[in-house]
């Protein structure tokens, strides 16, 4: 009976010490996502925080990648193009540039198809922010990701993809990466 006992009071102080632990880690995180919201806004009022998994992380990157690849495509046009102006072959050109173009566009096809996965442990945000004394209503999925100095980086991102999309001008990339498409039609005729 005196071993049940200590099992007991043993299960039960190891359960209250896992409660803690996870009750301090969700605190920090809460506070980190409050003191996030605080250097945006002046006044906010936060309504639920709970967890959740989004293309967060991830996507992030990837539209980053992009803002990179577009004008780099753009330049590699424009030397194959000044190329052929100087003599190359027009048909090699415009295989080159097919095939460069193939590689950007399965890239964005990639990221545009990442909007239905939720590869990311992340929380849901919903909170009020106020502007111009209205309660603005946002939600927003928050990535928490610990950095080695015992830090986090803060990744956030709108509930909503097709505002995420607007936010990082995504319309505009697209239509950069289409800058020269008349040479490259030239070309390939």
């Amino acid at each position: 009976m005196e071993k049940l006992n200590i099992k007991t009071t043993t299960l039960f102080a190891a359960i209250l010490l896992f409660s803690y632990c996870v009750e301090i880690h969700a605190q920090k995180e809460n506070d980190l996502i409050k003191n996030d919201l605080k250097s945006r806004y002046v006044q906010f009022e936060i309504i639920e925080i709970k967890p959740d998994s989004a293309n967060v992380y991830k996507a992030k990157g990837m539209i980053r990648a992009i803002r990179i690849r577009v004008p780099e495509y753009n330049v590699e046009v424009l030397r194959i193009v000044q190329k052929v102006n100087n003599g190359y072959d027009r048909h090699k050109a415009y295989n080159e540039i097919i095939a460069l173009r193939k590689e950007l566009y399965d890239f964005m096809l990639k990221f545009e198809a990442s909007r239905f996965t939720r590869p990311d442990p992340c929380f849901y945000v919903k909170y009020l922010y106020y502007k111009n004394g209205l309660k603005i209503p946002m939600e927003e999925y928050y990535h928490l990701r610990p950095m080695y100095n015992g830090e986090y980086d803060i990744i956030h991102r709108p509930i909503d993809w097709d505002k995420f999309l607007e936010l990082n001008n995504y319309s505009q990339l697209i239509t950069e990466s289409q800058n020269y498409s008349e040479e490259i039609r030239s070309l390939g005729q």
